[in-house]
């Protein structure tokens, strides 16, 4: 496993009128949030597609005396703004009440998923909400500047609830600092696929056949290509000795797996 710390931008000092709108803050009984982070955000620790991240690491500041009811949810997307809640698709894994005592000032706190969740290479969507019943002042985290265009936020009175999806959303210019634990193995192919199609590809050491696809069966399938039998996908992996075939794709140079599954 590998942690790290995530650089997504200027680190800001917590104040508490931006704190209302975070999980480590109980000033309200509820809070939502949801952001984005870049797949060159994550290509940049090391967080390629295959690999499953393990939990999600905040960093509280100042520790307030009532416990957590949290819940996190994550989703492999293109989008690059928010202009709404994304409310289909996303994938819970994290969700407990989490007390007071188990933290510590100015040290982070992993939230460790119940599975570890399988990322596929382009953007992903960070969804983290606290749901309490009471309020207490007090709790900041340390926090980083963002594009208001990344991030949503709420907080309230209980008036919302389960995942606070008809709850007015407000673009915010900050989100919580993070650290990621990932599995640093990509998941190996499944050993049933096989290809839809072969394409033969003319190189300086003679001809190679590169196997393609459907979508379902490639853990990365942004790079498309049409066949005889549909629209197909290049197995993508991390460029070795073993990939002669590479191409250019948004998160860098990627290798194309020529092995059947």
């Amino acid at each position: 496993m590998t942690t790290v710390i995530l650089d997504l931008g200027p680190l800001r000092t917590p104040d508490y009128s931006d704190s209302y709108y975070l999980p480590h803050n109980t000033e309200y009984h509820d809070s939502k949030l949801q952001f984005i982070i870049t797949g060159s955000q994550l290509s940049a620790i090391g967080l390629t597609s295959g690999k499953k991240i393990a939990s999600l690491g905040m960093r509280p500041t100042e520790l307030s005396t009532v416990s957590l009811n949290l819940s996190i949810r994550l989703k492999n997307v293109t989008i690059s703004t928010l202009n709404g809640w994304e409310t289909a698709g996303l994938t819970q894994v994290f969700k407990a009440t989490v007390p007071a005592s188990a933290y510590t000032v100015n040290s982070f706190y992993d939230y460790v998923f119940s599975t570890p969740f399988e990322y596929t290479g382009n953007n992903l969507l960070v969804e983290i909400i606290r749901d309490n019943s009471s309020w207490k002042s007090g709790g900041l985290q340390q926090l980083y500047t963002v594009s208001p265009s990344l991030a949503l936020g709420i907080y309230h009175e209980s008036e919302y609830t389960g995942t606070f999806d008809t709850a007015p959303s407000e673009n915010i210019d900050f989100i919580p600092e993070l650290r990621l634990t990932f599995d640093e193995e990509v998941t190996p192919p499944d050993p049933t696929k096989t290809p839809i199609a072969i394409q033969k590809i003319a190189t300086a050491t003679g001809v190679i056949d590169v196997p393609i696809y459907a979508i379902s069966d490639v853990t990365d399938s942004s790079v498309r290509i049409q066949t005889s039998n549909g629209i197909g996908c290049y197995h993508i992996v991390e460029p070795s000795n073993d990939t002669p075939f590479r191409i250019m794709t948004q998160n860098g140079i990627k290798g194309i797996s020529l092995v059947d599954y």
